[in-house]
């Protein structure tokens, strides 16, 4: 769940780097990527992949939202899929040929499938690139999302110069 704190420094990041191959799972009602859209200034986004298993899930927010995003937005692209199983195969490769500078995680709250996204996306991030994981990782409903975090950032500590929690930002490697 995004809320206030979330959007401000989510959009601040944006800002700060301007992603132009972005990668979110999850919709919802389209916060998070209505964020990082109005966020961009100095550069365009290129490409915008979406995946999400229920554009329904909010009805009819959410629906609503995805078509407008369609239609706005000649660079996003919606997948309505697990992203376990649009993520196989050389998808993200194909699709992202450049790298991802953005990739915004929010498709599943469990330890399996929220690694998943995490180990699927990391060899693809560009350098500089943010993985951003959505949830707060204090909320014992959460703590699938932050043990997988916790633990891909523990693996993963060589590759990636700094982890931070969500919003607080506190390092958790």
């Amino acid at each position: 769940f995004i809320e206030g704190n979330q959007i401000i420094h989510m959009s601040r990041l944006v800002r700060k780097i301007n992603p132009q191959y972005v990668l979110e799972t999850g919709f919802g009602s389209g916060r998070t990527g209505a964020t990082i859209i109005q966020s961009c200034r100095k550069k365009p986004i290129l490409k915008f992949i979406n995946c999400e298993q229920n554009y329904s899930l909010y009805h009819p927010v959410s629906d609503t939202y995805k078509k407008y995003f369609e239609a706005m937005c000649p660079y996003f692209k919606a997948y309505e899929k697990r992203s376990f199983e649009l993520f196989r195969g050389d998808f993200l490769k194909e699709q992202f040929p450049d790298g991802i500078d953005w990739a915004t995680l929010d498709g599943s709250p469990t330890y399996e499938g929220c690694l998943c996204e995490l180990l699927s996306v990391c060899n693809h991030i560009n350098k500089q690139g943010i993985i951003y994981i959505v949830s707060d990782r204090n909320k014992s409903q959460n703590f699938n999302v932050r043990d997988a975090t916790d633990f891909f950032a523990n693996m993963y500590s060589h590759k990636f110069t700094k982890t931070v929690d969500d919003v607080v930002g506190r390092e958790i490697c």
